[in-house]
């Protein structure tokens, strides 16, 4: 509780979640009755509630091609409404899906703030082939691309030269 002294049940107790370097707010934990946001929760009794933070994203283990994580049933959507923002402390890959229905035009979008750690965004086809990048030295990246044919093919966001665990929102179409 804020300054100090006794919790009453039924009051309201904000609880911030502040996350070190490095780390990110993963959720919270305990004998929580309802939250109406992530900082400010209702507690009714005498309870415990646990801040939990992760040094990595939801979507790992994605390090790979082979362990690509698979949203190509997520397209128009934004990683942070599936389960939040990405955070580079490797290589993050995931698989999309260009399907007979549609075009065979693939666009990409990288959202970052190129002052907390460069990320760099490349398309390979279901070979392994790089087929398409973009490596600016600003904020976002983009990938405008089409493809030869329909199938599966992979994002990788690549943090460039050290990894700093950079938050990012990724979002294909």
């Amino acid at each position: 509780v804020t300054g100090g002294g006794e919790y009453i049940s039924g009051d309201l107790a904000t609880i911030t979640a502040t996350a070190n370097a490095g780390y990110d707010f993963s959720d919270w934990s305990g004998d929580i009755v309802s939250s109406l946001n992530p900082e400010s929760i209702f507690m009714y009794g005498d309870y415990t509630v646990t801040a939990n933070f992760s040094s990595d994203d939801a979507y790992e283990e994605n390090d790979t091609m082979a362990t690509a994580y698979d949203i190509s049933l997520n397209e128009i959507t934004w990683l942070s409404d599936l389960l939040g923002l990405g955070a580079a402390f490797d290589d993050d890959w995931y698989e999309i899906e260009a399907t007979p229905t549609g075009f065979t035009h693939i666009v990409i979008n990288l959202d970052f703030i190129d002052a907390e750690g460069d990320l760099d965004l490349y398309l390979y086809d279901s070979a392994g082939f790089q087929i398409a990048s973009s490596t600016s030295t600003t904020d976002d990246e983009s990938i405008d691309y089409w493809v030869a044919s329909t199938g599966f093919y992979y994002i990788k966001v690549d943090p460039f030269g050290t990894p700093t665990g950079q938050s990012y929102d990724l979002w294909w179409d």
